[in-house]
């Protein structure tokens, strides 16, 4: 490979990103507040919904024990307890690990803002 060919491949994408650069071009702003609002939101939300999920999760899995458990010598019993208690694990496990990933995430690129609680006043 020549080297106007290589200038042709790789000169052209990059002439074409320091175009703004070079005309002293400025960034459009657009209004995402509302964008922001319904992040917000929905965030808010799911610190609600995750935690009753894992919770359910670990209702699910104590249920399929409670079965085991009383299920004596009957396997067909035992074999949906154990059933229960999998998928329980299951869902415990990949709740948990997803969101200590999200959480690992979000302290690494420093996008977690975290406002300490308000200080508890004794009434006058």
């Amino acid at each position: 490979m020549n080297i106007k060919t290589k200038i042709a491949i790789w000169g052209s994408p990059m002439a074409s990103l320091a175009f703004p650069f070079i005309a002293s071009a400025q960034a459009a702003t657009l209004d995402t507040g509302w964008f922001t609002d319904a992040l917000t939101t929905l965030g808010n939300f799911l610190d609600l919904l995750v935690p009753f999920l894992v919770g359910l999760a670990v209702v699910l899995f104590l249920w399929g024990v409670l079965t085991y458990v009383m299920a004596g010598a009957d396997d067909e019993k035992k074999k949906n307890a154990r059933n229960f208690m999998i998928w329980g694990i299951i869902a415990i496990f990949v709740m948990v690990s997803v969101w200590g990933i999200i959480e690992i995430l979000t302290n690494l690129f420093g996008t977690n803002v975290v406002t300490p609680p308000p200080t508890p006043q004794l009434p006058t």
